[in-house]
């Protein structure tokens, strides 16, 4: 099976679903996924994973997205773009450019946005959009969104054309209108193409219409991004060969586990978890606050269970509640009878915790098939995550 994202340039004129589904259907994959909904009227970066990579949509979701965009000032439609219906029609302004500036400048930063009517968002189990072909209006939360930055790229009145960096959850749309009705003359959205998601961008993209039967291959042999490329926005921590297992296992790592990682990190931040030969395993998750370190590559002279080469057939180890003084177990063949933990890697966390040893990484999204008898015991219990209709963006 193919696994990896392939970077499409959407055309106008079609949905992200028939991106999705004429892919499926030449390149014979049965798991596929996109990354967040361009709109018909829209174009530009469209992020089609297959295989493994459906399971890092979630993350690729949560990346910074860049847009052109243009607003056209004056004329204010029900979907608060184009193809809506107009509303409200404004003549006779005269904003110089400066003045526009100033107001799109007023949009940058953490700000709260009210999700349009016309939008994929739900409402007691129904599309807003088609509570809104019935005519019905129902109230919205505004939700904190960020604009990391919004820079005018060309004015001609009535029209703006400008680039914009935003979070997950911001509808272009709205945007427009809010900026129109701040200068007082309302506005919606002209035009919209996407430029980046992540670390892809609308110069690497496949046009759609170039995926065929006949070319599907050799895009796919030479298009197609790997997992860790795709989410190199992520920072790398690199581990130990001896502790990899731990992966596998659901186990959480401590620092004597870690070979390589940031100096600084937040409980909470995301990283890519590479073992010893720079293969990706997985997406790792900070369970601590760390702060200066200059370097991690002797990971000899720990006390627990360090020096463990050469053990087989560790079986049934159940019950041990302290297993302080095992510091070098190399040429260890068979423990068996004793009861309470399974898996010397427990037992090591285990001792580790009782000396105020802090956990520093788990595993957020295994993405590797464990070698044979080392099976996650968590893979059945890993977030669960759909492919999403859209991811509140508006795309």
């Amino acid at each position: 099976m193919r696994n990896g994202v392939l970077n499409i340039n959407k055309p106008e004129g079609i949905t992200s679903f028939d991106v999705v589904a004429g892919i499926k259907r030449v390149a014979k994959v049965k798991k596929i996924g996109h990354t967040g909904t361009l709109d018909p009227d829209a174009s530009g970066v469209l992020l089609i994973c297959l295989g493994q990579a459906t399971k890092i949509v979630p993350f690729l979701m949560e990346t910074t997205k860049e847009y052109r965009a243009t607003l056209r000032l004056g004329i204010t439609t029900d979907t608060l773009d184009a193809s809506g219906t107009v509303l409200e029609r404004t003549e006779g302004f005269d904003f110089s450019e400066e003045q526009v500036r100033e107001v799109m400048d007023s949009f940058v930063g953490e700000i709260e946005q009210i999700p349009p009517m016309f939008s994929a968002l739900r409402h007691q189990g129904k599309r807003l959009y088609e509570l809104a072909r019935e005519g019905v209006e129902v109230e919205r939360k505004p939700r904190e969104i960020q604009i990391y930055h919004l820079t005018m790229q060309h004015y001609a009145p009535p029209y703006v054309t400008f680039d914009v960096s935003c979070s997950k959850g911001t509808y272009i749309r709205t945007l427009c209108a809010d900026i129109g009705q701040k200068l007082g003359v309302g506005g919606h959205m002209s035009s919209l193409q996407r430029v980046r998601v992540g670390e892809m961008t609308i110069e690497q993209a496949i046009p759609f219409e170039a995926i065929t039967r006949i070319t599907v291959s050799e895009i796919l042999a030479t298009s197609l991004h790997s997992l860790d490329d795709v989410l190199k926005f992520l920072p790398v921590v690199r581990i130990a060969s001896e502790t990899e297992r731990k992966v596998y296992h659901g186990v959480p790592l401590l620092p004597r586990d870690v070979v390589k990682c940031p100096e600084n990190f937040r409980k909470g931040d995301l990283f890519r978890g590479h073992n010893m030969n720079n293969r990706l395993l997985g997406i790792f998750e900070a369970l601590t606050d760390v702060t200066g370190i200059t370097d991690i590559t002797d990971i000899t002279g720990m006390t627990g269970i360090t020096g463990n080469n050469g053990i087989t057939g560790i079986i049934g180890i159940n019950g041990i509640n302290d297993v302080n003084g095992i510091n070098d177990a190399a040429g260890v063949t068979s423990i068996t009878g004793i009861t309470g933990i399974t898996d010397p890697e427990i037992a090591d966390n285990h001792q580790a915790e009782q000396q105020g040893e802090e956990l520093w990484f788990k595993t957020k999204r295994l993405l590797v098939d464990p070698p044979s008898g080392a099976r996650s015991k968590d893979r059945g219990k890993e977030e669960q995550h759909r492919i999403p209709a859209t991811d509140g963006n508006d795309e």
